[in-house]
């Protein structure tokens, strides 16, 4: 990726992050391989947000061929991504505090279905706003 996408990137990951009321966060965009659970199907993920536990500070992760997805398909990835931001609370309370009251294969299940459920819900939500956002202007 060029330096000029670099920044049009952290432009536009930021722009967009203004507009979904996460002003208050630092956002960090790497590009690289995204974080991927282990997943029985095998898929591997296109992009990744990692949130620091107690502050609003979160990691996007960008696939490097993400200059060549679409245009919407790359604003909807954004969008997802940054509404795990808005959810990381409930997450990050429900891995805490449910480990030590738990027994541990319960926990596992549990986590495991909570996060099937939030990845559907933030997907939804993203299908949803991202239309609404305006899409990326990579320099020539």
């Amino acid at each position: 990726m060029r330096k000029r996408d670099r920044k049009e990137l952290d432009r536009y990951v930021r722009a967009i992050a203004d507009l979904m009321e996460l002003r208050d966060w630092t956002l960090q965009v790497d590009i690289g391989q995204p974080d991927t659970p282990d997943r029985a199907d095998g898929a591997e993920w296109g992009a990744s947000c990692r949130p620091i536990a107690g502050r609003k500070l979160a990691t996007i992760t960008l696939h490097p061929c993400v200059r060549h997805e679409s245009l919407e398909d790359f604003r909807q990835t954004v969008v997802h991504e940054l509404i795990h931001c808005h959810f990381f609370g409930v997450w990050d309370t429900a891995r805490q505090d449910l480990l030590g009251p738990l027994a541990q294969q319960t926990y596992d299940v549990f986590i495991a279905g909570l996060e099937r459920h939030m990845e559907y819900g933030v997907d939804a939500l993203a299908d949803a706003l991202a239309p609404h956002m305006p899409l990326i202007e990579w320099p020539d």
